[in-house]
C-alpha cells in the first residue's frame, strides 16, 4: 500500500539527487577565494552588493511577502476550506496534482526559453516560488 510516507520519501530522494548533481557543477568565470578571506568577509562583500541593487533587494523582498501570503493562503487555508466542504480531501489532491503538473510542464519550457531580460521574466512568470 502506498501512502504519503512514500511521497515524502520521494521528495527526500529528489532532494539529494539535485544536491548530488550541484556537487558536479562548475561555473566558469567565478572567483576563487583569496588568501586570508573568511566567511565573515565574504557575507559583509556579498551583503554590500546585495544592497547596492535596488532591483534584486527589491525583487527579493516582494518575493518574501508573496511566498509567506501564498504558503498562508493557499497551502494552510486551502485544505481547512475544501475540508469543511462536500469537496474534501480528494478535490485538494486534485489542486495538488494540478499544481504539480503546471510544475513540470513550466520547468519544460523554462528549459528551453531564454529571455533577454530575465529579472522582468521571473517577475512577470512568478518566478520566485
Amino acid at each position: 500500500m502506498i501512502g504519503p510516507q512514500w511521497f515524502l520519501g520521494w521528495d527526500a530522494a529528489s532532494f539529494a539527487l539535485a544536491a548530488l548533481l550541484c556537487a558536479f557543477l562548475t561555473i566558469a568565470g567565478t572567483a576563487k577565494p583569496g588568501p586570508g578571506t573568511s566567511v565573515l568577509h565574504d557575507f559583509r562583500t556579498g551583503w554590500r552588493e546585495f544592497a547596492q541593487r535596488s532591483r534584486l533587494w527589491s525583487y527579493t523582498l516582494s518575493g518574501t511577502v508573496v511566498v509567506a501570503l501564498w504558503l498562508g493562503s493557499y497551502q494552510l487555508l486551502g485544505p481547512v476550506v475544501l475540508d469543511r466542504t462536500d469537496l474534501g480531501a480528494a478535490a485538494w489532491g486534485t489542486v495538488q496534482g494540478s499544481l504539480a503538473v503546471g510544475l513540470v510542464l513550466g520547468g519544460l519550457i523554462a528549459l528551453r526559453w531564454k529571455p533577454d531580460r530575465l529579472m522582468i521574466a521571473c517577475v512577470a512568470t512568478g518566478g520566485e516560488r
